[in-house]
């Protein structure tokens, strides 16, 4: 019971995260003029706003990518692990909104996405915490110390451990009993053999 929580929060988490950039990528390169006016009334250089704006959409569509090499091939494993990009991208936007919102730049940052367009700072900073949550969980449930990885190293070390144990143990026995025998006979009091009458 408890592996199929794990497994349906698992694909859960890859389906919205690969939902969540999918979005975020086709959504800015619809919308790239709109996004590069934002760009530049941001409290940063402009020479900054012209290089994020060739790459945040590249980054956002390469990890809706790799999420979705992920979510369809889930046998083979990643170089890049998707949740990390995506942790990290999450975080440098949330601190950046987090200075902004509380008043540290000359300016506000002036929020550009067509769903959020209409929310204050702090709704987009509880949105960013919870986006962070549930890529922190993806990458706890998907990563390499993942409960069901543990799971299925642990069967995998329990069928050594058997294997191990038939192969040895019985094959010691059968050894120790088939000399155990030939001593009995060679010392036996009364030597076994056939009863002439």
């Amino acid at each position: 019971m408890k592996t199929k929580v794990f497994h349906i929060t698992s694909c859960s988490t890859d389906i919205f995260m690969l939902l969540f950039w999918l979005y975020a990528a086709v959504d800015t390169l619809l919308h790239l003029p709109e996004f590069h006016a934002s760009l530049l009334d941001q409290p940063f250089p402009s020479w900054w706003a012209d290089m994020l704006f060739l790459m945040l959409p590249v980054v956002e569509l390469g990890i809706g990518i790799l999420f979705a090499i992920r979510f369809f091939k889930r046998y083979k494993p990643l170089l890049i692990n998707p949740y990390l990009l995506s942790i990290i991208l999450l975080t440098i936007f949330t601190v950046y909104t987090d200075l902004g919102a509380s008043g540290l730049y000359k300016q506000k940052p002036c929020g550009y996405a067509s769903v959020f367009s209409g929310l204050s700072w702090g709704w987009h900073l509880i949105i960013n915490l919870v986006l962070i949550f549930v890529s922190i969980l993806g990458w706890y449930l998907n990563g390499p110390t993942t409960p069901m990885v543990r799971c299925k190293q642990y069967e995998k070390k329990m069928l050594y451990a058997v294997n191990w144990i038939i192969t040895t143990k019985v094959s010691t026995y059968s050894v120790l009993l088939r000399r155990v025998k030939k001593i009995r006979m060679r010392f036996a009091l009364f030597p076994a053999g056939p009863v002439k009458a």
